[in-house]
């Protein structure tokens, strides 16, 4: 008979933990022991005034397969250093979430994006890989992770109220590649 692991442990032993990430958890939004960053939803209330609320009713009461573990800049950095060095999954499989897997892309008069296993790839009008990222937001949380292979940097925006991060990514990008 084998240990199950729940999902939880499983992730945070074998990616987490593996990888360094010492600043990322699961954790019940209702720990106040927990040294987190709450997160603030923006709303307009009867009179059409700005209101912040906390989104701690937003979502499950603690992370699951689809988001909620709370992490750090940092942590997200060490995490695609451990996966572009295959620290994390076989040499195939490395290759493989390093890709695009699909043959379809979205055209923009700058390039085109193509999606992969978990991660978008944009590529510039020559054809070249510019980042690979991952970006999402909902009520009062937000990210946008982006790894420019070429140079071997990321970028991470996390924000915990609702905020337009790819604006916030767009103007640090353009001081990244600034010299490239």
């Amino acid at each position: 008979m084998y240990n199950e692991l729940r999902y939880r442990e499983f992730v945070t032993h074998n990616i987490f933990r593996s990888c360094g990430m010492n600043s990322t958890f699961f954790i019940s939004k209702d720990d106040s022991n927990v040294p987190v960053a709450e997160g603030y939803d923006a709303t307009y209330n009867e009179n059409n005034k700005l209101e912040w609320r906390k989104n701690i009713y937003s979502f499950p009461p603690i992370g699951t397969s689809d988001g909620g573990a709370f992490t750090t800049v940092g942590d997200l950095d060490l995490f695609m250093r451990a996966l572009a060095n295959g620290e994390l999954l076989s040499t195939e499989l490395t290759q493989e979430i390093m890709k695009p897997q699909s043959t379809i892309a979205r055209e923009f008069e700058w390039g085109k994006i193509i999606n992969g296993y978990g991660f978008h790839f944009t590529y510039d009008l020559s054809g070249k890989l510019i980042r690979m990222y991952k970006d999402g937001s909902n009520a009062g949380v937000a990210a946008m992770f982006a790894y420019y292979p070429e140079i071997d940097t990321t970028s991470t925006i996390l924000g915990n109220q609702t905020c337009n991060i790819w604006e916030l990514h767009w103007k640090a990008e353009s001081l990244i590649l600034t010299d490239r």
